[in-house]
């Protein structure tokens, strides 16, 4: 929605109308749907990389965050809204639940296109000053995670939870396909600029690896309820850097625990920070402890291992972030284009140190 107003000055005035006007009636159909007072577009969201969300403000004066879903896959994102339901019933973590509608769902279809209504929680901002903060922090984190899939070794997971979506390995011959498929749509451009020159030579790399990997099967792995995309701009802080709020659960579902818990320490602490690797040794313990002390089984180092390899395969056969540009039109993610690689290869040649450095915080 708020995409719309991003090229505003390359639009004659009555286009720009229009599409201000198409905006509101389906503010208008949310408001409708959920029976608050008349909304407006207030502002985009400062967080996240999608521009089709926005914050509403109603007549009364309250706030709310409207979610566009990207795909109106409705049986995904209800087990998302599930996997999210399940574990705020079954902890004490501050799940940020979407609103019900007057028909008591989760979401709303609007034109074919999906919404979801959240209450605005304000979010401070919270960063740490120091290492003081760094480290009690990484141990919130962490342990917050645990206690996400703690629920899951207490209570039954319903058979309705699917599978975190994204984690999902493709064989490297279907990847391959894919690649040469993309390869086969930029180069029947006319002219290429230069995200489609960065764009080859990100599939030409990841193909050259794809050809001399061995990818070797695992045994099956433990399945919990999993955030799927755990790091702190999904989080909410109060001032005091306590977590507030834990939101965005898109992508939840059931999954490795292990798989969570690397991709989160990654996301959390050592984030891109790539050339300080040991001087994040004391976060790195904190927030595997916090986490060690609330998941409620003991952490096993080749699971850990099992997990990195995973998410490391998964990052080579993966075609995102091109297929948001050239597929979806989303250009906002066009950045990721080299931090995508960059995380494939300091997670490939530093597996050894990672693992040594979660190893000696058991």
């Amino acid at each position: 929605m708020a995409v719309l107003f991003n090229h505003i000055q390359k639009r004659p005035q009555s286009q720009l109308f229009a599409m201000e006007n198409a905006e509101q009636l389906i503010l208008d159909a949310i408001s409708q749907a959920y029976d608050v007072p008349k909304l407006s577009f207030l502002k985009e969201p400062e967080k996240g990389i999608s521009t089709k969300n926005i914050i509403a403000s109603a007549t009364d004066g309250r706030a709310y965050f409207i979610k566009r879903h990207k795909k109106a896959e409705a049986d995904k994102i209800e087990s998302a809204e599930k996997a999210a339901i399940f574990v705020s019933e079954n902890s004490d973590i501050p799940v940020v639940l979407p609103l019900k509608n007057n028909s008591g769902k989760f979401h709303q279809t609007i034109n074919n296109q999906i919404y979801s209504v959240f209450p605005n929680i304000p979010d401070s901002g919270y960063r740490p000053k120091s290492s003081l903060e760094s480290i009690p922090l990484a141990h919130r984190l962490g342990e917050t995670l645990g206690k996400i899939h703690l629920a899951s070794q207490k209570n039954s997971i319903p058979k309705s939870i699917a599978p975190v979506p994204s984690w999902t390995i493709k064989s490297p011959e279907e990847s391959l396909l894919e690649f040469k498929e993309m390869k086969e749509f930029i180069d029947k451009k006319a002219s290429l600029d230069d995200y489609d020159k960065k764009a080859l030579m990100f599939i030409e790399t990841k193909t050259s690896i794809l050809k001399k990997e061995i990818f070797v099967e695992k045994s099956k792995q433990p399945l919990v309820v999993c955030h799927g995309d755990y790091h702190k701009a999904n989080l909410l802080f109060d001032d005091k850097g306590e977590i507030a709020g834990v939101c965005d659960w898109d992508v939840s579902g059931t999954g490795n625990p292990y798989t969570d818990f690397i991709r989160s320490l990654k996301m959390c602490v050592i984030r891109r920070d790539y050339n300080n690797l040991k001087d994040k040794k004391e976060e790195i313990k904190a927030f595997t402890s916090g986490y060690a002390n609330s998941c409620g089984f003991g952490l096993n180092i080749v699971e850990i291992e099992y997990a990195l390899e995973n998410w490391i395969e998964k990052l080579l056969i993966s075609v995102w972030p091109i297929t948001d540009h050239y597929y979806l039109g989303h250009t906002k993610t066009d950045s990721s284009l080299e931090t995508e690689l960059n995380k494939l290869f300091f997670l490939r040649d530093k597996k050894t140190e990672i693992l040594k450095l979660i190893e000696e915080c058991l």
